[in-house]
């Protein structure tokens, strides 16, 4: 999964963080979440 999300200062960008979730065996869901310039990073001008 991935998701946008937008940083307004110091300087405004927005990325696209990677997510990942996997259920444990105890039927639980581990959440993690990687870093979120490896899709792409998007500055303004």
């Amino acid at each position: 999964m991935h998701t946008q999300w937008t940083v307004s200062s110091p300087q405004p960008m927005s990325a696209y963080a990677i997510e990942v979730a996997r259920r444990q065996p105890d039927q639980t869901w581990c959440w993690l979440i990687g870093d979120p310039f490896t899709v792409g990073k998007h500055t303004a001008a």
